[in-house]
């Protein structure tokens, strides 16, 4: 029985549209929801560590806030988990924690080389997830 869906969330179109499939899916079933994104750490040359990681964690924060009102508007209720550090390990962890029976993700993301390493988050997370994965186009 399907009681657990978790979607990792990036802000991308691919992202919103995992949002969407797993309300639907998750609605349709009677499961919870869980949306989780993922901070990972970038130096910056002009703001001090604290600084960066404050407008990191805003960022997260807006699109957690995005995709669970995406989420809600289908009647849809959500939980946000934000994390901090390496995406796939975080989202396989917390994973592991919930124990979702779907693991949604989209198939790239908004990384700043996207198109060169071609989804390499979602890559990751289907090798190791002890759960099933669905990859949204």
């Amino acid at each position: 029985m399907l009681e657990r869906v978790l979607v990792a969330v990036d802000g991308s179109e691919r992202s919103d549209r995992a949002v969407r499939m797993a309300a639907a899916i998750a609605r349709g079933v009677g499961a919870e929801m869980t949306l989780i994104h993922v901070v990972e750490r970038e130096s910056s040359p002009v703001l001090s560590e604290d600084e960066a990681n404050e407008m990191d964690k805003a960022e997260g924060r807006r699109i957690l806030a995005a995709s669970a009102e995406a989420a809600r508007a289908t009647d849809m209720e959500v939980r946000t988990e934000l994390k901090i550090g390496h995406a796939p390990i975080q989202i396989l962890r917390y994973a592991s924690a919930y124990r979702p029976q779907l693991l949604f993700i989209g198939a790239t993301g908004l990384g700043k080389v996207a198109e060169f390493l071609m989804g390499s988050v979602t890559k990751e997370v289907i090798k190791d997830a002890k759960t099933s994965v669905v990859v949204v186009r």
